[in-house]
């Protein structure tokens, strides 16, 4: 994943990122932006760390001792003559050092306060920061924004093509029970004869989530297909453990759609310590230019 060097506490964040000139900009968030909030929250709370620290570490010590050798010197004055002289260097001593610390303690309350200061606008920005991740937040983790195709190839190739966001599951983020809807949709021209067969594997890392081979009809002009599959989180760790299950829908006529089921019939196993990325793979058993299929819909959402 990628990094960003946070603007404050040099300046206050105006809420843009590289992808994002204007903060009303009410798009969903792509990953330079979670980068750059994130970059200002870590820097909000190291800086509300380092004030916290300053004030505790504010040395008042030096009044408290300095009072008790006033105390001393007094005593000495009254109790031994002889020892006057020496208590009056004393004293005179003990004053600089109480002029120091008072001009310490004057230096200290203001540093307090600008440090108060401090806190109050980190809070600020905190409940900004905090605020603005809220208003990113949003089920949809990826969403493309390109058109995504395969055609005349019999090689698995996938259909998917840019868009804002990501289809990857950051490693050690999963929670049983979280579950992920992931979703294309798009059109299909065929040969006007002998089409054959489409092949289609929705993965999540290396794990095929369905496998389904269509039979296709022939001779479509821009006909609809849509694929919907769903995936739930069983078990954590380097062998986590997934359901899935799905349905393809793929024009046979002018007006039909003809479903096709994709359901496993184990738990599928996968390493959800390390990263892992969503993909929808396809095929044309025949290899012809009238055999294309145009993705212009591809959506990640995580529902729960």
């Amino acid at each position: 994943m990628t990094t960003r060097n946070p603007v404050y506490p040099t300046t206050v964040w105006d809420g843009t990122s590289p992808s994002r000139s204007n903060r009303k900009d009410d798009r969903e968030p792509d990953f330079q932006d979670w980068d750059a909030i994130v970059a200002e929250v870590i820097a909000t709370q190291e800086q509300t760390d380092t004030n916290i620290s300053d004030i505790a570490a504010i040395d008042i010590s030096g009044i408290a001792t300095n009072a008790t050798d006033i105390a001393t010197n007094v005593t000495n004055i009254g109790t031994n003559a002889t020892d006057i002289a020496t208590n009056v260097t004393n004293i005179g001593t003990n004053t600089t050092n109480i002029a120091t610390n008072v001009t310490n303690i004057g230096t200290n309350t203001t540093n307090i306060a600008t440090n108060v200061t401090n806190i109050g606008t980190n809070t600020t920005d905190i409940a900004t920061n905090t605020s603005a991740i809220a208003g990113l937040s949003g089920g949809a983790l990826f969403v493309q924004t390109a058109q995504g195709q395969v055609v005349s190839t019999t090689t698995d190739t996938s259909v998917i093509a840019a868009g804002v966001g990501s289809l990857t599951v950051d490693g050690l983020s999963s929670v049983v029970g979280d579950t992920y809807r992931f979703k294309i949709a798009g059109i299909i021209s065929t040969k006007a004869s002998g089409a054959g067969t489409l092949q289609l594997r929705p993965k999540w890392k290396t794990n095929v989530l369905g496998f389904v081979t269509v039979t296709l009809t022939n001779n479509l002009v821009d006909k609809a297909f849509n694929c919907e599959v769903l995936v739930t989180v069983r078990a954590l760790g380097s062998a986590g453990k997934f359901w899935s299950a799905g349905v393809v829908s793929v024009s046979t006529a002018a007006n039909d759609m003809a479903n096709h089921g994709m359901i496993q019939t184990a738990l599928s196993t996968i390493n959800l310590d390390e990263d892992s990325i969503f993909d929808y793979f396809a095929k044309f058993s025949v290899a012809d230019s009238a055999n294309d299929l145009r993705i212009d819909m591809v959506t990640l959402e995580k529902i729960k």
